[in-house]
């Protein structure tokens, strides 16, 4: 797994950043393919917010959301247990 890292300005709300970073990465008119995605942010608001935005964002066209975890939700998604929980 690579992890990519892209930082954001404080010009313009963070969330809104984000989906046009995402959104420049996909062709328009194509279903808008991010189920490989995981995307932390900071609680269940944000997580909220960024799925209406994706979803106002895809239109017409659909989406495959991302995984979208809360940064407290990351660590169990960096690794695999060795043994059940």
């Amino acid at each position: 797994m690579t992890i990519q890292r892209q930082f954001l300005s404080d010009s313009t709300p963070a969330l809104h950043q984000a989906v046009e970073y995402l959104r420049s990465l996909h062709p328009p008119g194509q279903t808008w393919d991010l189920h490989d995605l995981t995307i932390a942010v900071p609680g269940r608001r944000a997580i909220r917010r960024l799925t209406e935005l994706l979803v106002e964002s895809a239109g017409d066209s659909g989406l495959l959301p991302p995984s979208i975890v809360t940064t407290g939700q990351l660590p169990e998604q960096l690794y695999e247990p060795d043994s059940p929980i």
